[in-house]
């Protein structure tokens, strides 16, 4: 279920100003829920695959795939910077795509450079020996299950 709220500061009330969206699945749903991450990864392969199949264009192409993702990347970005607003680029524009083709800020640790963050705003952060262990014992219990 996704809770989409518009929040209306400087313009004229509108209705609705909340929405709720309810996912409909409409086949292999039981399918999908075995497959974990609530039906969400079954869902993109299914529909790649019948895609390919059909000669079709996905739904989730390229461009739409890296819509989706930016939106999180400069939202990190913004909490870095005191909230501050970033664009979201349309990369389907040759000029978007352009300004940021060198663009590798990343916040992998394995791969940090000096202008590269943390992957945390915290900073650096290094977990306690208690809570590797207990992430460890989630993570064999989880596993466990699934075997």
């Amino acid at each position: 279920m996704v809770r989409l709220i518009k929040e209306q500061f400087n313009e004229e009330k509108t209705e609705p100003v909340e929405r709720i969206y309810k996912p409909n699945f409409p086949v292999h749903h039981e399918k999908a829920m075995q497959a974990g991450h609530g039906g969400g990864d079954f869902f993109m392969v299914y529909h790649f695959a019948e895609a390919i199949r059909n000669h079709t264009q996905p739904y989730i192409d390229v461009y739409r795939g890296v819509a989706m993702s930016i939106v999180g990347i400069q939202a990190y970005r913004s909490a870095l910077d005191s909230a501050n607003s970033y664009e979201i680029p349309d990369f389907r524009e040759k000029s978007a795509r352009d300004k940021y083709r060198d663009d590798d800020w990343s916040p992998d640790p394995e791969t940090k450079g000096d202008s590269d963050p943390w992957p945390s705003i915290e900073g650096k952060f290094e977990p306690s020996a208690e809570a590797l262990e207990y992430a460890q014992k989630i993570w064999d219990e989880r596993h466990q299950q699934d075997a």
